[in-house]
């Protein structure tokens, strides 16, 4: 039983976690679309870019990009669900990564918990469309890479970098690991990787005459604006975990198991010491960025702690293991009662992680988006806070006043909470507002009010209704 309860159980968890997928198929975040446009200008011979004849990179993965390109050719109706596709494949990979990292080390009890901590956790399940999940499935398998001592870890390094640039921290605890264990640099993994990044690098350089998307660069601007200082990394970070895991018997429990899985990461387990300090380091990377705290930045954290939820239970289970044999029954009874108890905060999470349905506001940014396009003007352009749905249904210029398609002098502008720049150079046809109005869509109307009528509110029923205002002509 015992040779053929690993592939069972495999089978089972990519069951589960496709199942779970499907059940979440209506949901898409607004940041995704972002992606999904570039995705769609490539896919028809436009050029890597938001706005036409725009070389400005606010997408940042190159291969989460070329997978929003290979979506809008697969389903030019709707590629988001072609997207969400490939998510629910590299999450049920990165699964049976987890499963087949902890089966080789020989963590059995981990082998079972840990794929249904992950599954509960509605973090990983609501970043669909986006390159985290890709991200971390490639992260997985370049430590599976390094665990087997495979030849093809170069190539998973690079892959995962293209994926996600800052997945060069995880890479480079790969690579110092590495030399630790073999005592020697890895010469051969670090060209590979070199190789594997040179040609997006060259292109890069050539078509963006920069090396890097404009992604981060704007994600710093708005910290230092003050339009986040709300949403800040660290504050977000702490009212994520909160809400997470409320009250005061939830972080406690969560707790000691997650201290057990360290202490058994560290003397037994050395991928899990490298993913806890790769988790470390991402923390500790935004925090000095001083960046507005998304959530799926939290998602390398997230997943390290269901992971060391595993390597807690793990723990017990191997203490209960060690009675002897006359009291062993008795010790694994309790072990598994112990286990549940401590396990219950996350896997009661998954409520929250099947069936989940399109955000209320993604809905109305759609539902505008869709009557802009009917009722404007095929070179008329449109600024809102927050561009994604509202720019992909659209197809029309969009200008962003958060600086991820925004020119480097629009985003240090940003940085000091002008916008001079964005609304005298090109001033937009329409400014898109909420009616409860947010500190930057106040800050633009006031600099642009003399310029700018309101033209129609959009009322809806779960969402706070928009204005919409239109660029009327000066005397």
């Amino acid at each position: 039983m015992k040779r053929y309860f690993l592939p069972i159980w495999m089978a089972a968890v990519a069951t589960m976690s496709m199942l779970q997928g499907f059940s979440n198929r209506g949901y898409y975040l607004d940041d995704s679309y972002i992606v999904l446009r570039y995705g769609y200008n490539l896919s028809r011979g436009l050029g890597w870019c938001y706005n036409p004849g725009e070389k400005i990179n606010g997408s940042t993965s190159p291969l989460n990009t070329l997978a929003a390109a290979a979506a809008n050719l697969i389903s030019p109706e709707r590629p988001e669900l072609v997207m969400h596709l490939f998510d629910e494949i590299f999450i049920a990979a990165a699964l049976l990564a987890v499963v087949t990292l902890l089966a080789e080390a020989k963590k059995y009890a981990a082998t079972v918990v840990a794929p249904l901590a992950l599954i509960a956790d509605p973090l990983l399940h609501s970043v669909y469309g986006l390159e985290t999940v890709l991200y971390l499935m490639l992260g997985l398998v370049s430590l599976l890479c390094f665990q087997r001592k495979s030849r093809i870890l170069g190539l998973a390094l690079g892959l995962m970098v293209l994926a996600r640039p800052d997945a060069a921290i995880f890479a480079a605890l790969l690579l110092l690991a590495k030399t630790m264990k073999d005592r020697k640099i890895p010469v051969r993994e670090i060209v590979i990787m070199l190789v594997v990044l040179l040609p997006w690098l060259i292109f890069s350089l050539v078509y963006f005459h920069e090396l890097f998307p404009n992604t981060l660069f704007a994600k710093m601007a708005q910290g230092r604006s003050g339009f986040w200082h709300k949403q800040m990394f660290l504050p977000s970070l702490h009212r994520f975990w909160t809400q997470r895991y409320p009250g005061l018997l939830f972080p406690a429990a969560i707790g000691i198991l997650a201290l057990l899985g360290i202490y058994e990461a560290f003397k037994s387990f050395f991928p899990g010491l490298i993913l806890f300090l790769w988790a470390a380091s991402q923390v500790v990377f935004y925090a000095l960025l001083q960046v507005p705290g998304y959530h799926w930045y939290f998602a390398p954290a997230a997943l390290v702690l269901d992971l060391l939820l595993a390597l807690g239970t793990e723990k017990i289970w191997s203490f209960a293991k060690s009675f002897p044999p006359g009291v062993r029954l008795g010790s694994r009874v309790a072990a598994v009662a112990v286990i549940v108890a401590l396990l219950f905060p996350q896997l009661a999470l998954i409520q929250s992680s099947f069936g989940l349905k399109m955000p209320e506001r993604e809905k109305a940014y759609l539902e505008v988006g869709k009557w802009l396009a009917e009722n404007t003007g095929p070179e008329q352009s449109l600024l809102a806070v927050e561009i994604g749905a509202l720019g992909f249904y659209l197809k029309r210029k969009m200008v962003d006043p958060t600086g991820l398609i925004s020119s480097a002098p629009v985003i240090a502008e940003l940085r000091n909470a002008r916008f001079d720049t964005l609304l005298n150079k090109n001033p937009p046809d329409f400014i898109l507002a909420h009616k409860n109005i947010w500190p930057m869509e106040l800050m633009l109307l006031s600099k642009s009010k003399s310029s700018y009528q309101d033209l129609k509110i959009f009322k809806f029923d779960h969402y706070q209704d928009l204005i919409l205002f239109k660029k009327v002509a000066t005397p």
